[in-house]
């Protein structure tokens, strides 16, 4: 696609254009989505009238090509823009050439939520709907910018609850945090707040909330004295959000192990508006994420005689977010290698 893009030269705008549309009209036929219902207030329990089976070979089939190449067309005009030999037109002005009504990225979210909560949804489609979630969030994380004031927040509250409450799967997460950064830059170039400082604040908010999951985690296993498999989704969700949640700010390209030159802010872009940004947390939450690795816990197990097993995909997770947080903390990295 970014071959195509390029190699299009001079009908780079209409290639992109005719793209766009497509994919839009796809989107919203596919999840049954009135062609006007951007326009209604996205707390309305109703976003469209509906007949047709949403799983339906050919319709899943257009469903997940049409975000697919959605998805890999906005990262293609992100990338492009920055390269020195890209597409001659930037996200922002496809979308605006298209005339597209960006509010239908986060409608379509919406009803993915809505169709994977439904208990009639078997788990081969849930798991369909989940990758095009998927796809979905990593579009917002580039278009969000584009996407109405009100939507903006509305679906910006929405991801906050969904990570407050845990409930995503940890596949779902990455993408999660990436759209809320796009939504928080897109309500702070409206408010004149600092883009930098309203993802710390949530941030830190959120990593304040995985402390006390953990904690309450603890305090009921000291009295069970067992992990159940519903321990082991929470905990290896809670560790990976931590994880992911440090990682925010990150550029591969910033050796984060030196000295810091730079401020936060001298080193954001168009496509990175929080490149720099370090969030440490607490080192309570960095003593209970070290209290998963070993391979019992310090708690005896519910016949009193042995500490409780560790389950190992809940190590690995430990491990895993550990290495995040060193990956941002020369310090800790510094303790953890002696």
């Amino acid at each position: 696609l970014t071959g195509m893009v390029i190699n299009a030269g001079n009908d780079c705008k209409t290639l992109t254009k005719n793209l766009l549309q497509a994919v839009y009209k796809i989107g919203i036929l596919s999840l049954g989505i009135d062609n006007h219902a951007s326009q209604h207030d996205l707390s309305s329990p109703n976003t469209g009238e509906f007949d047709e089976d949403f799983f339906e070979r050919n319709t899943a089939a257009m469903r997940t090509g049409a975000w697919c190449i959605l998805e890999a067309l906005t990262n293609c005009l992100v990338n492009s823009s920055e390269a020195r030999t890209g597409a001659n037109i930037s996200l922002k002005q496809a979308v605006r050439s298209s005339a597209i009504d960006c509010s239908f990225v986060v409608l379509s979210l919406k009803k993915l939520k809505e169709l994977g909560n439904s208990v009639d949804i078997s788990p081969a489609n849930k798991a369909t709907l989940a990758a095009t979630s998927r796809n979905c969030l990593k579009v917002i994380s580039k278009i969000g910018g584009l996407v109405p004031l009100k939507d903006a927040k509305k679906c910006s509250s929405d991801l906050m609850q969904d990570l407050k409450s845990f409930s995503l799967p940890n596949d779902l997460i990455p993408s999660t945090i990436s759209a809320l950064v796009a939504f928080t830059k897109r309500i702070c170039n409206d408010s004149g707040k600092d883009v930098i400082d309203e993802c710390d604040e949530w941030i830190n908010a959120l990593l304040d909330r995985c402390e006390c999951a953990i904690e309450s985690w603890l305090s009921s296993l000291s009295r069970h004295g067992r992990i159940e498999t519903d321990d082991e989704r929470l905990l290896t969700r809670i560790l990976f959000c931590i994880g992911e949640l440090t990682m925010v700010g990150f550029s591969s390209q910033q050796d984060t192990l030196q000295p810091r030159t730079k401020s936060a802010r001298d080193m954001v872009t168009d496509k990175e508006p929080v490149r720099g940004l370090i969030v440490r947390p607490s080192n309570r939450l960095i003593h209970l994420v070290k209290l998963m690795l070993p391979t019992t816990m310090p708690i005896t197990s519910v016949n009193d005689e042995d500490l409780t097993p560790t389950p190992s995909c809940v190590r690995a997770y430990a491990f895993v977010t550990l290495g995040k947080l060193c990956l941002r903390d020369a310090s800790l990295a510094r303790i953890f290698k002696q």
